[in-house]
């Protein structure tokens, strides 16, 4: 994979149960990416088992985490 170059601020989001890439092969990605940032998701239950109010929660997870990304990215120019 080909990951010099790049400059401009990358979010990854990952679930933990991800199916399609492990944690440790998208982490050594990441960390080949200077301007890269990981953010895991965690497996989200509730009383009642994975029903919409855990769906819900990774979602406000996953807006927190663009949002402060966003956040602290967005004064800084992407330069291609």
């Amino acid at each position: 994979m080909r990951t010099s170059g790049h400059r401009c601020p990358m979010l990854f989001c990952q679930g933990t149960k991800d199916p399609f890439a492990t944690p440790e092969l998208l982490e050594a990605v990441v960390a080949s990416l200077p301007t890269a940032e990981h953010h895991r998701i965690g497996a989200v239950t509730t009383r009642s088992g994975f029903g919409a109010e855990a769906q819900d929660d990774v979602v406000v997870e996953l807006i927190d985490a663009i949002t402060a990304f966003v956040r602290s990215t967005f004064t800084t120019p992407c330069l291609y």
